[in-house]
């Protein structure tokens, strides 16, 4: 096993990723992996060309810290039946500018924005913006802002639950806590 922490290299992380698939080499039917930081790995190397010169013919998959993206080789897209298209729809909306800030690039008159869930939130909000106006449809507003969640710990969350359990919120913080009473 191979633990590389967030502030790893990322020549450190390929190298013990090629390290421990060298031990697997004939042992092992895929490389399975979590964690690492896609933050980290650059944006050329960021694909499954790159898999497959590590890899070669055994599936691969490597799932980010955050559990959302997965980078997957050749062999394990295979094995899946996923073919790939030769053209994906969309556009590139933003790009790497000087300084590392980022600049627009093909300016779009709207955007369009969902979520669906955070954590253990489970949410149905739909956004469409233009520079002028934002339109937001919350489609579950039988739920509180404060379900339980990530921020669960913070020491906002807690103080927030503590003053609902104790009846000091007015009306409009009672509305946004009411999970609060019963986190």
């Amino acid at each position: 096993m191979v633990f590389c922490h967030a502030g790893c290299p990322f020549e450190d992380i390929v190298a013990a990723i090629k390290a421990c698939k060298d031990k697997l080499d004939g042992g092992a039917k895929w490389f399975i992996s979590s964690g690492h930081s896609a933050a980290v790995w650059p944006k050329e190397k960021y694909n499954k060309e790159y898999l497959d010169k590590i890899f070669g013919d055994m599936p691969a998959y490597m799932e980010d810290e955050t559990a959302h993206n997965a980078l997957v080789n050749s062999a394990a897209l295979k094995i899946a039946g996923v073919d790939l298209p030769r053209h994906i729809e969309g556009k590139i909306f933003l790009e790497s500018g000087a300084n590392g800030n980022w600049k627009a690039v093909n300016k779009h008159e709207y955007i369009f924005a969902a979520r669906d869930r955070c954590d253990e939130t489970v949410d149905r909000i739909r956004c469409v913006r233009s520079r002028q106006y934002k339109y937001l449809r919350n489609f579950l507003t039988d739920r509180p802002y404060m379900q339980p969640q990530y921020r669960d710990p913070w020491a906002v969350t807690v103080e927030l639950r503590e003053l609902a359990r104790t009846g000091a919120l007015n009306a409009v913080r009672r509305a946004v806590g009411a999970a609060a009473e019963n986190g």
